[in-house]
């Protein structure tokens, strides 16, 4: 039965126990009003997210009646809370704003104070002209799964540039819940990841991050403040540019637990995973990667390989999930150089990767093709359960 589930507000449903059941359980839920706010421009948007109304339980409804252009960042009030029903319409930046020295926050969203934004099928194209949303410390911003951020760009890499300055999509000091998709970002002269995450970030199971480009950091820079939880989606076709070692699709400082979906089809000069910090592993796949460092032309080294997981420091605890069919020269599925990698549980699995160099038959090139499944160069390996089978170490001389 339900309580209080005819108007908007706070509403309960009772369920009591029949037959050879008993008890009753009592829960309660949030109904939203249908009505809201209908947003037709840019002055309408920036007016409604821009002074305090509704609350995390009930925010105000903004829905989009057309898709329009932004010519200047939209700066949430303090203390706004607020939802956008986009219905698939677009919200593009005009002009130029990527973070800088000056600016370090700059974005198409910049969510302020202890405001909550919340995407419901909004279309966001920085046109390669902004970050998209940044989060402040006490903030937070979820996208649903329809939800879609597009040639999101952060600042062009200088000397001794700062992660604050990084995440070419989104930058979260605060909280993010993402279920949506990320694609088609600027050029590999940025760094700190498409996303770059310094707070609390949750990537869920329909999320798709798909070609985005940076110089280093991968499609998720997770920095020591952060923690990111990957429950599932698809991570694909990130590239991190051309030598390692941080990860084409995650570089992790903080803390990193992936509980499922695909890490694949990433190639880059990095291992798909760079970690430095806490990286728990229970579910999920680690495929189809490869790490072009060692094989490529002038890039003849050793040392900063791994195909799945370069393990640099910090623990790696895999007690579940796949890491297969990934290459590099050195550990195609893992490569420890420091830290310690323990792989527990029975369903763990390690398969499939290959160790492979090319050397040219008239050229004093040395073979780094060493562990086909897990290479150890430093650190530790404690195998307490799992499988690792059918992995593949080879050179081939051309």
């Amino acid at each position: 039965s339900y309580q209080n589930n005819t108007d908007a507000g706070t509403a309960a449903i009772i369920i009591t126990g029949i037959g050879n059941y008993s008890g009753t359980r009592k829960a309660a839920f949030n109904i939203r009003s249908l009505t809201g706010n209908v947003i037709r421009n840019e002055d309408e948007l920036r007016a409604a997210l821009g002074s305090d109304q509704g609350s995390k339980d009930f925010p105000v409804l903004l829905i989009l009646a057309d898709s329009f252009g932004i010519s200047e960042p939209i700066i949430t009030s303090e203390n706004v809370h607020a939802v956008i029903s986009g219905n698939g319409e677009t919200i593009t930046m005009l002009n130029q704003r990527r973070p800088s020295e000056a600016d370090k926050k700059a974005a198409m969203f910049e969510i302020m104070g202890s405001s909550s934004l919340e995407f419901d099928a909004v279309k966001a194209d920085a046109r390669l002209n902004s970050r998209i949303i940044y989060v402040s410390e006490n903030a937070e911003f979820k996208g649903d799964s329809e939800t879609e951020l597009i040639a999101g760009a952060a600042y062009t890499y200088s000397s001794g540039q700062k992660s604050e300055l990084g995440g070419q999509f989104i930058y979260n000091l605060g909280k993010t819940y993402y279920n949506g998709s990320i694609s088609a970002s600027a050029s590999n002269n940025r760094f700190y990841g498409a996303i770059c995450n310094e707070g609390y970030f949750v990537l869920g199971k329909s999320s798709i991050i798909k070609n985005v480009i940076t110089s280093s950091g991968g499609a998720v820079y997770n920095s020591s403040r952060g923690e990111f939880i990957m429950e599932g989606g698809l991570i694909t076709g990130a590239g991190a540019g051309t030598v390692g070692p941080l990860g084409s699709a995650v570089s992790n400082f903080g803390k990193f637990t992936m509980e499922g979906g695909d890490i694949t089809s990433n190639i880059s000069g990095g291992a798909a995973v760079y970690n430095n910090g806490t990286f728990i592993m229970n579910g999920g796949r680690i495929d189809k990667n490869e790490n072009l460092t060692g094989r490529t032309a002038g890039l003849r080294m050793h040392g900063i390989s791994g195909g799945g997981v370069y393990q640099y420091g910090g623990s790696f605890e895999m007690n579940g999930g796949e890491i297969t069919g990934n290459k590099a020269v050195e550990g195609g599925g893992v490569m420890i150089a420091a830290g310690v990698f323990t792989m527990n549980g029975n369903t763990a699995l390690i398969s499939g990767n290959t160790a492979y160099d090319e050397v040219g038959s008239n050229t004093n090139e040395a073979n780094f093709a060493n562990g086909g499944g897990v290479f150890i160069r430093g650190g530790s390996f404690i195998m307490n359960g799992g499988e690792i089978s059918e992995n593949i170490a080879g050179c081939l001389v051309t």
